[in-house]
């Protein structure tokens, strides 16, 4: 026969403790993945980003490269755009319209950003309307310099050079982000 006093058994206390025990590490489990997926989801879209930026850029630099682009606000070729002409304010003048070839196009929104549909995208996971751009082309006095850089110990001057700056956006639920890459062209070989 069993004792009475031989029986072991879980009292209301210990169970209590065991429940707290398994709930705080299930919380702690689910808050560190639950940043680890807002990490990784932010760190996808800055990657996203940067691929659409880099697009963008390669454009400019294709375009110089074939001998269309000159840093004249007005070129006498018809064949040749300026460089201006990727700027947001100056991208549906009409001697630029039909000429530069981007790889996201769409509508822009007042402030000059053209939102990317979806299947323009590198990664299927992000949305339509997820992401947008705009291009801002700089002359060295906008970004604070007398001069463009010294190349082979020739002073390139202020209207043979541009600041091309590319930002991209998109909204996460912590806010807008922005990601900003900056390349600086110029016609020193004329």
């Amino acid at each position: 026969m069993l004792n009475k006093d031989n029986l072991k058994s879980f009292g209301l206390v210990e169970a209590v403790v065991a429940i707290f025990i398994v709930v705080i590490m299930l919380v702690g489990v689910v808050s560190l993945s639950s940043s680890s997926l807002r990490s990784s989801m932010l760190n996808s879209a800055y990657l996203e980003a940067e691929h659409i930026a880099d697009n963008l850029l390669e454009q400019i630099v294709k375009a110089k490269a074939e001998g269309k682009l000159s840093f004249l606000e007005h070129p006498a070729d018809r064949e040749v755009y300026s460089i201006d002409c990727f700027d947001w304010e100056n991208i549906t003048l009409l001697e630029c319209l039909g000429k530069i070839d981007l790889p996201y196009k769409g509508l822009a929104d007042a402030a000059g950003y053209i939102k990317i549909s979806g299947d323009d995208l590198q990664n299927p996971g992000f949305s339509n309307n997820y992401f947008s751009w705009r291009i801002e082309v700089k002359n060295p006095s906008e970004q604070g310099l007398a001069n463009c850089r010294e190349i082979a110990g020739e002073d390139i001057p202020q209207e043979k050079c541009r600041f091309v700056e590319v930002d991209v956006k998109w909204l996460e639920q912590t806010g807008e982000k922005n990601y900003y890459q900056t390349q600086y062209f110029t016609d020193w070989e004329n």
